[in-house]
């Protein structure tokens, strides 16, 4: 399993590339979970039809939706957390210079 580790974003970069970089991750992101629907819909497909329980499908359906309703949800609200909190650091940052 590969290691996470954290990487300072801001380390010798600008805003610009702090943010094309947080837009690399969700995109990247993105794809992964883009992988694990399309494993989440096999295993329903595969489910009802070898259980004869076509009925079913509205239970992976609906499992499904509440799951990419939440992941979209945290995801998004990280990320613009994130991002507004560069905004504000930035402009405090300005603000300072300005008053030297």
């Amino acid at each position: 399993m590969a290691k996470l580790e954290h990487k300072n974003l801001f380390q010798n970069v600008d805003v610009s590339e702090v943010y094309a970089s947080l837009q690399r991750d969700y995109d990247r992101d993105t794809r992964i979970h883009a992988l694990w629907q399309v494993a989440l819909l096999g295993c329903a497909v595969g489910t009802a039809l070898l259980s004869n329980h076509v009925d079913w499908f509205w239970i992976f359906g609906g499992l499904y939706a509440a799951e990419r309703t939440i992941t979209r949800f945290v995801d998004n609200s990280n990320r613009n957390w994130a991002m507004h909190l560069i905004d504000w650091i930035e402009a405090q940052r300005v603000r300072r210079d300005m008053e030297r």
